[in-house]
């Protein structure tokens, strides 16, 4: 408003501006890599501290923001591959878990076997 000089140019406005924003969000062009990078950062919220998720957001909101970067065609076939970078705990391995949680450490391979905790 205060650099418009009627209301309604001021809310036209403000109005462009929100639909310029929001349609960034929206890129069908950049869908791959949107949902690449919300894979990895959706992953790192899974195992972050309790009291880190905030500081996890604000690192991570760039993240978001970069991968919706418009390339290519959608005519044409993109040439990277499909991969995740996450790793998923071994849930049938007793020797990863005890009573305090998941210890990746003690199921890598030539790991000292541990008693466990009954």
């Amino acid at each position: 408003m205060r650099t418009h000089k009627t209301p309604k140019a001021g809310q036209t406005a403000l109005d462009q501006y929100g639909t310029r924003v929001y349609s960034s969000y929206s890129a069908v062009h950049a869908q791959l890599t949107f949902c690449q990078a919300a894979d990895a950062v959706s992953n790192a919220a899974v195992f972050t501290p309790r009291g880190g998720f905030g500081e996890l957001a604000a690192e991570q909101l760039p993240v978001i923001r970069n991968s919706l970067i418009r390339w290519g065609e959608q005519q044409f076939p993109m040439r990277t591959p499909l991969q995740s970078s996450f790793v998923y705990p071994e849930f049938a391995n007793e020797d990863c878990w005890d009573k305090g949680g998941y210890h990746p450490e003690q199921c890598a391979p030539g790991a000292k076997k541990r008693k466990r905790k009954r």
